[in-house]
């Protein structure tokens, strides 16, 4: 098989790449690998133009359509490129191979948005396993992806990837905060799904906070991200070093700058609130420190934290919080009751 053939098969066999062409995903992870990789120009250039002959061929794939459609991509001197020659040995497998995934591909796009228990993969009658890693409150943990790629999984949160991860994909879905530290691939992007949103990434490293009760953040510390409402593809923001994309109640996905020197203190083991409200501050606590919090005569104004705790126990925090806010506080095993002071209401 010639070079080019070869570069042409993996193009095809390519899940973000079909996913590009077909469906319009990844768009700007492509757009980013052409920069980087100009001499492969020609070869991509031709690679969309026969995954488009491909797919907008609606007859049912048999042999003879095969052997059509193998005629006039040899013919048709549009799908020709300079310093490119078609062995038709290898077209024909391509033929096989396309045949083998283009049943696929919708599956492949549909499963994008929804972790199932297990998929079942129609060429090897395989099925790919989720594999799920949780840290339940009060711990944290540090994992070694299949590609090489570093993750830091905060406390009360979930990630999950299959069997075939750094083979056909690099697919995580997470809920709760992860710290990400990609390597890069030419050819795979690194994609993370959080309910809503899909960031996707070269090689680079990021935090993406997605807990139930605040707004979804993808931080970028270093490198390029872009990220995407699973409704909106189409227009992806790019992010920068020291800007975060933040998912507001509205449902409109807004850029800021945030502190990169804070953004992953908790990874350090410090907590650190910047202007958050009680009520953050308190589903933070329970998460890292695994404790339940009921709060007594809750005043009825409404009052933000800034504070900063390194390393330190759960009673020396509630002490200089009770200080400030003044309230009182029970720490009975994982419960605690927080008491505020009638004058405070």
């Amino acid at each position: 098989m010639t070079g080019g053939n070869k570069q042409l098969l993996d193009f095809l066999e390519n899940p973000s790449f079909r996913g590009m062409v077909l469906h319009g995903k990844d768009v700007i992870f492509w757009e980013e690998w052409l920069k980087q990789n100009p001499k492969q120009l020609a070869i991509y250039e031709l690679a969309v133009r026969v995954l488009k002959e491909i797919n907008d061929d609606t007859e049912p794939w048999d042999s003879t359509n095969k052997a059509a459609l193998l005629t006039k991509l040899n013919q048709n001197r549009n799908f020709k490129s300079p310093g490119f020659r078609f062995d038709p040995r290898a077209m024909v497998r391509v033929m096989i191979v396309v045949a083998g995934i283009g049943a696929g591909i919708f599956w492949w796009y549909m499963g994008s948005w929804k972790i199932p228990d297990n998929k079942v993969d129609e060429q090897s009658s395989n099925t790919v396993q989720w594999i799920v890693k949780t840290n339940p409150a009060g711990q944290k943990s540090k994992m070694i992806l299949p590609d090489g790629s570093s993750v830091t999984l905060n406390s009360a949160s979930e990630m999950t990837y299959s069997t075939d991860f750094a083979k056909k994909n690099r697919e995580v879905h997470l809920k709760g905060e992860a710290f990400f530290e990609v390597v890069r691939d030419s050819l795979l992007a690194f994609e993370v799904f959080t309910d809503s949103l899909v960031t996707q990434a070269l090689g680079t490293s990021f935090n993406i906070k997605n807990y139930p009760e605040m707004p979804q953040r993808v931080q970028l510390t270093a490198g390029s991200v872009s990220v995407s409402q699973e409704n909106n593809f189409q227009n992806p923001i790019l992010l920068h070093p020291g800007e975060e994309a933040v998912l507001a109640p509205s449902k409109n996905l807004q850029t800021q700058a945030f502190d990169i020197s804070k953004a992953t203190l908790w990874k350090e083991g410090i907590l650190h609130f910047d202007k958050a409200s009680f009520e953050e501050v308190i589903t933070t606590l329970e998460r890292w420190y695994g404790v339940d919090i009921v709060i007594e005569n809750l005043p009825r104004r409404s009052f933000n934290v800034t504070a900063e705790f390194q390393k330190d126990y759960l009673e020396n925090v509630l002490h200089s919080l009770g200080f400030t806010f003044e309230f009182n506080y029970e720490i009975d095993n994982k419960k605690v009751t927080i008491k505020f002071n009638s004058k405070t209401l």
